[in-house]
């Protein structure tokens, strides 16, 4: 058993350490492609299904947010949520986009 003691710690303390999650996308709209200013970019941190953190922020004259998450002591790593809006667009949820990507919001049409 006292041979396994160095391994458990090593393995204890990978588990305890900090977790980021990072998002810096566009957003635009889907038939225009042009980009969305001032849409609101509402950001949850989950795990397990439990949400955690939230944070809000707003895409500036080119469409453009980053957002970010760090948690620490976590054995796994929290899902980043969004869900972004804007008015005269249905709002559109994400999960964890990649990097650079552009967000598509549908435009309402009556």
């Amino acid at each position: 058993m006292r041979r396994y003691l160095p391994l458990l710690i090593v393995v204890f303390l990978a588990s305890c350490q900090e977790c980021s999650r990072y998002a810096k996308n566009y957003v635009a709209d889907r038939e225009t492609r042009k980009p969305i200013i001032g849409a609101q970019v509402f950001c949850v941190a989950a795990t397990n299904g439990k949400q955690e953190l939230e944070k809000n922020y707003y895409t500036d004259s080119i469409g453009s947010f980053e957002a970010m998450f760090t948690k620490g002591g976590v054995t796994q790593c929290p899902v980043m949520k969004m869900t972004i809006s804007k008015s005269g667009y249905y709002p559109s949820r994400f999960w964890d986009p990649a990097v650079g990507d552009t967000l598509f919001l549908d435009r309402i049409t009556n």
